[in-house]
């Protein structure tokens, strides 16, 4: 992805979003309400991480849940 291509879906991210796309390499979690811009921090995310970190796009795992299926994965 061209960085000001990167830059662009960036810019239209929120505060928090915006941390959770430029996280670095590390694991993240990312629990929010439906309609609220998981899927587009998501995809952000794995761009930054390829673009930005030279991360491998096979040495990357996302995975998406639904909110019931979240909540029986993850302790209270």
């Amino acid at each position: 992805m061209d960085k000001s291509v990167l830059q662009d879906h960036l810019a239209k991210l929120n505060k928090e979003q915006h941390e959770a796309a430029t996280l670095g390499n590390e694991s993240a979690v990312i629990l929010a309400a439906a309609g609220s811009g998981k899927t587009s921090t998501l995809t952000t995310r794995i761009a930054y991480l390829i673009t930005e970190l030279n991360i491998k796009p096979q040495n990357i795992l996302a995975v998406t849940l639904p909110i019931r299926r979240q909540k029986k994965c993850l302790p209270d």
